[in-house]
């Protein structure tokens, strides 16, 4: 499953919002959509671009960060590459 819980709206909505998100590899997102920027609260980023918004918590295996805040979630690697995880 793609989607764990989509916080203010539905999987449409934020999809036309963050259009980055219909091309990355993910699962079990758990997001936020209320704000102008997506807020990431947990789940499993495997692959894609990350284009804006902030990381509360997961795991993010491979992917490149163009810009965004991170909270927790990171580790001891880029975030241009492999597995990050708290």
């Amino acid at each position: 499953m793609k989607y764990k819980k989509i916080i203010g709206g539905t999987e449409k909505e934020a999809e036309e919002k963050f259009p980055w998100l219909k091309n990355a590899v993910f699962e079990n997102a758990e997001i936020d959509i209320t704000k102008d920027f997506l807020v990431w609260k947990n789940g499993i980023w495997k692959n894609g671009v990350w284009e804006s918004g902030t990381w509360k918590d997961g795991t993010w295996r491979r992917g490149i960060w163009k810009m965004g805040y991170g909270k927790t979630g990171f580790g001891k690697k880029e975030l241009c590459g492999n597995e990050i995880s708290r």
